[in-house]
């Protein structure tokens, strides 16, 4: 007899899958964005609905924008990331599993812009879904600027 290990694996967009559909109440992502807020001390969260016409279609838009901390590079990654909270070990903060803001992938668009320190992000991330269907992981596009203004915090854009 041949005895073998065998390593447990993950089926990566099939997890991202699974996640975002646990999320499938369209009011998980305005929870999503209060306790994100909250987590980053913001004092002021505002939340925007409105309809805008992409390509004739009537589409609409939620923005969540808070006056937070903001996100540096790996808080932004750890945002996209599942699994992969900074906030795992820190018990007074809502968020520590990493898979609330998968409720996002929901989205036919996500674009987060968030401001620490100086340091301006935008990440943009174009139909999370169709992607992970196709069993491809979604890719987020980040441009990096030096913020101008003397103010942390974050906008998303869904």
């Amino acid at each position: 007899m041949n005895n073998y290990t065998i390593t447990p694996e993950v089926d990566q967009t099939q997890e991202f899958i699974e996640i975002a559909n646990d999320f499938s109440n369209p009011l998980d992502v305005v929870r999503e964005a209060i306790s994100n807020a909250y987590d980053a001390k913001a004092t002021t969260i505002s939340i925007l609905f409105d309809v805008v016409k992409e390509y004739g279609i009537d589409i609409l838009r939620v923005r969540l924008i808070d006056n937070g901390h903001g996100m540096d590079k790996d808080g932004l990654k750890s945002f996209f990331d599942l699994g992969n909270s900074l906030r795992r070990d820190d018990k007074s903060k809502i968020g520590e599993k990493g898979h609330g803001t998968k409720v996002f992938f929901n989205c036919k668009r996500i674009e987060v812009i968030t401001i620490n320190d100086k340091m301006k992000y935008i990440a943009t991330m174009h139909d999370p879904m169709v992607k992970l269907y196709e069993r491809i992981l979604p890719e987020i596009q980040v441009e990096v600027e030096e913020n101008i203004m003397d103010e942390n915090g974050t906008h998303i854009s869904i």
